[in-house]
């Protein structure tokens, strides 16, 4: 027992010193690793998000006819030859168009004044507006939820008319239904001339970002309004879209060599790179996160060395009293339990203050998130005791009479 205590003492400065900094490295990665984590889940979240519009098999691209020499009267003809052109391809099932992209980080907003609405006077009553071709619905399959939607029947010759999203209906008229037929009018004041007709309601659907909120969005046939600078297009493939853009190339060169083609990228492409703040960051969390693991797992592993080589006498004798290598190996894995538990029992409070000044830049998830925490955990003991099973063996095989004779 002499013999047991003298090792205890002779080793116990160094190695506690060692051990302080392993729960610290611990400690550490527990924090890194949550973060990483919380990163992780937002940007899967993103991915998967329900957008209100189907993204695959979907092909994108600009076209602004001014820059090919197009006069404002020439625009309109020419959008209707692009959409009969494209949507004649092998291949396509429709093409729309609206002079507002989706998922671009941008729009055209104005405000409104509806019939039979009192608003108040710090009232926000802008709206998000768009101009788009009667299959721009059906091609990026936005729900209808009451009423009709556009048609070419809806030109210059004919009533003003709109479809609405959802939120906008709800919020001035309480439901779908009941915002059918109602008139509105664009500016504010006494003056406003209200003769524009809610015909339709479809479902609310992203419009500026993957992230942001959905906005009251009114939707206006093109062929009322005059021709916008540029439209994007959106086409409708059954094959994949990679196939389909070289048709879409060769056919708006036969029409017009001189357009071209600005974004020309699929949807899904479209939202990935909306997206590429989200996925820095969750690279970057995720690079350092994983060194700090590595870090701790080797210092883990150089502590346990350490340890287990000053207590080779101590181990020899334990083994000499009658213990078992089992036992030896469940005590130099006990060893890595105390170290984890301290680091994580220490950190965890400060991971989840410091996780709680992330929460603007997470998505669909809390800072705390109890899933998140249980993973890391779990992964850090996987990776200590992963770390630990060289020495805890070396350890375990030690010779009683070979330890004896250690100095």
């Amino acid at each position: 027992m002499s013999t047991l205590k003298q090792q205890v003492v002779t080793a116990g400065g160094p190695l506690r010193f060692r051990r302080l900094s392993v729960a610290v490295q611990i400690g550490l990665s527990l924090l890194l690793l949550v973060g990483a984590g919380l990163f992780v889940r937002t940007l899967n979240n993103l991915k998967t998000l329900d957008l209100g519009f189907t993204p695959d098999h979907l092909i994108t691209f600009t076209v602004n006819p001014h820059l090919a020499g197009y006069s404002m009267g020439q625009i309109p003809p020419l959008y209707q030859k692009i959409l009969e052109r494209v949507e004649g391809l092998p291949g396509v099932r429709s093409v729309g168009a609206t002079n507002s992209a989706e998922i671009s980080d941008s729009g055209n907003t104005s405000n409104i004044t509806v019939a039979g609405y009192k608003s108040k006077p710090d009232e926000d009553m802008n709206v998000q507006q768009s101009l788009v071709t009667p299959d721009y619905f059906s091609t990026l399959n936005v729900q209808l939820l009451a009423g009709r939607l556009l048609t070419e029947s809806d030109n210059a010759q004919t009533a003003k008319v709109v479809v609405v999203n959802e939120r906008f209906a709800e919020y001035f008229f309480g439901s779908a239904q009941q915002a059918l037929g109602h008139y509105f009018g664009w500016g504010g004041g006494n003056d406003t001339k209200i003769d524009i007709q809610i015909v339709g309601v479809v479902k609310d659907a992203k419009h500026r970002t993957v992230r942001g909120d959905v906005d009251r969005t009114v939707f206006k046939p093109y062929l009322q309004n005059a021709g916008p600078d540029a439209m994007t297009f959106y086409v409708r493939t059954a094959q994949p879209p990679q196939n389909a853009q070289s048709n879409i190339r060769a056919a708006m060169q036969a029409l017009d060599s001189k357009l071209v083609l600005d974004s020309f990228v699929t949807m899904e492409e479209q939202i990935d790179n909306s997206l590429s703040v989200e996925r820095m960051i969750a690279l970057l969390a995720t690079s350092f996160a994983g060194l700090a693991l590595f870090m701790a797992a080797v210092g883990l592993y150089g502590v346990l060395a350490y340890s287990t080589a000053q207590r080779t006498r101590e181990i020899g004798v334990r083994m000499a009293l009658g213990a078992s290598r089992m036992l030896v190996l469940r005590m130099i894995l006990m060893e890595v339990v105390w170290l984890v538990g301290v680091g994580i029992i220490v950190f965890l409070p400060l991971t989840l203050l410091l996780t709680s000044t992330l929460r603007s830049q997470l998505y669909g998830i809390s800072s705390s998130d109890p899933w998140t925490i249980f993973s890391v955990t779990l992964l850090l003991a996987s990776v200590a005791i992963f770390s630990a099973l060289i020495p805890a063996r070396r350890a375990a095989k030690v010779e009683p009479m070979v330890a004896l004779r250690y100095e």
